[in-house]
C-alpha cells in the first residue's frame, strides 16, 4: 500500500498535488489542536518524502493554526512558554510564507498556576518573535490573564485583526491611557475583563449600529449602569430606520433583562438627549 501511494503520488505534478491538498484540509482547521501528526498538514509530512516535499512548499496548507502553549514555572517564580512551543511556532511560521496572514487559534496552559501572571520570555528576541507572529494575525483568540498595559500595547500592532477574543485582567484601578489605534479590518472583537466590574462603557462605532449588537455588548457586561453611544445611531434589523427599544420592546430581548443595573443610554453627541432612562 505503501509503494502504491508513494507511485501515484510522485506522478501528480507539485502545483496540483499542493491544490488537493487544500481540499483535504477539514473545513474548519482552527477546530483541531497541533501539533498532530496524525491529522492535517503534518500528516501529509509523513506519508513520504514527495508528499513532504509538496506539503512544505504549499503555504495555504499552514496558514491556519490552533496551538495550546504550555507554561512552565522556572526558579524564583518565573513563568514562560515551554522552548520546544517557540520553535513549534517557529517552524510553522516558516511554512506560512511572507505574503500570507495567519489564522491562529492560541491559548495558554496555566492550569499548573494558582494566579494571574504576565507571560515571560527568556530572551528579548523571542519575545520579538512571538509579538510578530501573533500580531499578523486576521483571527485570534488568546485565552490567558493580561494586564491593561500589556494589552494596549499588544493589539496597537494587530493592523491585520479582523476578529479577536482577549481576557483582561485588571488588578488595579490605575494603568496608563492606551494611544489611539486604527485597526481597519476589525469586525469583531472580545474583551473579558478579571477582576473589575465595569459600571460604564464608551462604545464608538463607526458604521450602523443593530439593536442585537447593542443587546451582545450588554450581555458581556451585566453590570453596566451606563452605557453612551456613538457617532452612528442603532437601526431597526428589518426597517433599516433609527430605532431604539424601550425597556420593555419586544424586538430584542428586555434591556432590563439583559443589564438589570442599567439607568442610563447615550449618545456621544453631547446635544442628543438621553434616549433610555430607568
Amino acid at each position: 500500500m505503501a509503494r502504491a501511494i508513494r507511485g501515484s503520488g510522485r506522478e501528480i505534478p507539485p502545483d496540483i498535488l499542493g491544490e488537493i491538498f487544500q481540499c483535504c484540509l477539514p473545513s474548519d482547521p482552527l477546530d483541531h489542536q497541533q501539533p498532530d501528526v496524525t491529522f492535517g498538514p503534518m500528516l501529509l509530512c509523513q506519508i513520504c518524502s514527495y508528499w513532504r516535499s509538496v506539503a512544505l512548499n504549499s503555504p495555504l496548507i499552514w496558514k491556519h493554526l490552533y496551538h495550546v502553549s504550555k507554561i512552565t514555572v522556572y526558579v524564583e517564580g518565573v513563568r514562560a512558554l515551554r522552548y520546544t512551543d517557540i520553535e513549534f511556532l517557529r517552524w510553522w511560521q516558516s511554512n506560512i510564507g511572507p505574503s500570507l496572514a495567519p489564522f491562529l487559534r492560541l491559548s495558554l496552559d496555566m492550569s499548573p498556576l494558582d494566579l494571574p501572571f504576565e507571560v515571560m520570555l527568556d530572551d528579548y528576541e523571542q519575545h520579538a518573535f512571538v509579538v510578530e507572529f501573533m500580531s499578523s494575525a486576521e483571527y485570534l483568540e488568546v485565552n490567558m490573564f493580561i494586564y491593561p498595559d500589556t494589552w494596549f500595547s499588544f493589539i496597537r500592532q494587530c493592523t491585520s485583526l479582523e476578529l479577536g477574543d482577549f481576557t483582561v485582567f485588571v488588578n488595579s484601578a490605575k494603568f496608563s491611557m492606551p494611544a489611539q489605534v486604527t485597526l481597519p479590518t476589525l469586525r469583531q472583537v472580545a474583551i473579558h475583563t478579571k477582576g473589575v466590574t465595569i459600571p460604564a462603557l464608551r462604545l464608538d462605532v463607526c458604521g450602523p449600529l443593530s439593536v442585537v449588537e447593542i443587546n451582545n455588548t450588554l450581555q458581556s457586561t451585566p453590570n453596566l449602569k451606563e452605557l453612551q453611544l456613538g457617532p452612528d445611531f442603532p437601526r431597526d434589523p428589518v426597517a433599516a430606520q433609527i430605532f431604539f427599544p424601550g425597556p420593555d420592546e419586544k424586538i430584542a430581548t428586555p434591556l432590563g433583562r439583559i443589564a438589570p443595573d442599567l439607568q442610563y443610554i447615550h449618545f456621544y453627541d453631547p446635544r442628543t438627549r438621553i434616549i433610555f432612562s430607568k
